[in-house]
């Protein structure tokens, strides 16, 4: 069985990651629902460039750990805390973009401090997940 196979670490880790995920997507949903119909629309309309920008990158960044570690010879550790660092990277870069287009569009600051939660709680998670497994690697 799968659960027999991990230790409690890993089921942390783990349950870290969902509840982060669900308390962010709890904050998204919230800003969401505030908007009426046209700010609504209006934020579609804003953000709707990024929908690319935000699955191409990661994307190539995966692409991009497999080769390393596969022709270039890079340790799996080193390449995945590398691949972690940009990433991150990545994903404070979009939401600085997105933040600065949302500001310029006039979407209600009320919204904008719920996303910045929702974003938050979702990366900080992803960030403990992330350590939690490096750390399970380098101490089994």
């Amino acid at each position: 069985m799968f659960l027999e196979n991990m230790n409690i670490q890993m089921i942390s880790a783990f349950a870290i990651l969902v509840v982060s995920l669900m308390t962010g997507r709890y904050f998204s949903i919230k800003a969401v629902k505030e908007l009426d119909g046209a700010q609504q629309i209006l934020l579609t309309e804003t953000l709707y460039n990024f929908r690319l920008l935000g699955v191409f990158p990661p994307i190539i960044l995966v692409i991009m750990l497999v080769v390393s570690v596969k022709l270039l010879k890079i340790t799996l550790v080193f390449g995945l805390i590398v691949f972690f660092a940009l990433l991150i990277i990545y994903t404070i870069i979009l939401y600085i973009l997105m933040l600065r287009k949302m500001f310029v569009a006039g979407i209600t600051k009320k919204y904008i401090i719920n996303y910045i939660i929702s974003r938050s709680v979702s990366t900080a998670g992803l960030t403990a997940f992330f350590i939690i497994m490096l750390l399970l690697i380098f101490y089994n």
